[in-house]
């Protein structure tokens, strides 16, 4: 008894190391029971609280694996232009939602998402082409023959006596007609020879009347 190292102040019953201001059981800085900077409680189990996108902060996305994927899926693509396109990172914010609660590996996730961004671009396409205006097909001038029409012409105009200057040699009716049809083509003629097509027009009129 007394100051004895076994039941005073000692070392196992009193102020000792044991039960007071010990390691193990009172408020200091035990990396097990305190109010430390456990590595096992506290901080550690943040993720569960955070939202689902910050979660999954593209801790699997690779752009070199990405790439591949689109150049797989569609080698004509550049894939360049979609990776930093103005519209990536809004689908991939979007990609991430709709995968939040999927337990998809990273492969599996590079692989739909290639696909997720090649039907992004599909649309965007679409969207691109159809805010361009519309042009419109230029109307066929009245100086200009149908084909029937320039076959017609070429035809009764190779048997006038005015046209036999564009012969050559003693070329047949037939051969004329060809050499004239693609000179029916072009505008200068068709008013240089307005007369005659006017009156073949009115005698084939008359003739079918």
């Amino acid at each position: 008894n007394g100051t004895s190292p076994n039941n005073g102040t000692g070392s196992k019953n009193g102020t000792g190391s044991e039960n007071g201001t010990s390691t193990k059981n009172g408020t200091g800085t035990s990396t097990k029971n305190g109010t430390q900077t456990s590595t096992n409680f506290g901080t550690q189990n943040l993720s569960k609280n955070l939202p689902i996108e910050s979660k999954n902060k593209n801790h699997w996305l690779c752009s070199k694996n990405l790439s591949l994927e689109i150049a797989q899926a569609n080698p004509e693509i550049d894939t360049n232009e979609i990776i930093s396109s103005t519209w990536f990172n809004r689908e991939l914010r979007a990609f991430e939602l709709f995968n939040a609660e999927k337990n998809l590996c990273d492969e599996l996730m590079i692989y739909h998402f290639a696909n997720w961004l090649l039907e992004a671009k599909a649309k965007q396409d679409r969207l691109k082409n159809s805010s361009q205006p519309i042009q419109k097909q230029p109307a066929k001038s009245k100086d200009t023959l149908t084909d029937k029409q320039i076959r017609f012409f070429a035809s009764k105009l190779s048997r006038l006596p005015d046209f036999a200057k564009y012969s050559v040699g003693n070329e047949s009716y037939e051969q004329l007609a060809k050499r004239l049809e693609p000179m029916l083509k072009d505008a200068e003629n068709l008013k240089k020879w307005a007369e005659y097509l006017i009156n073949i027009s009115n005698e084939h009129k008359g003739n079918a009347a």
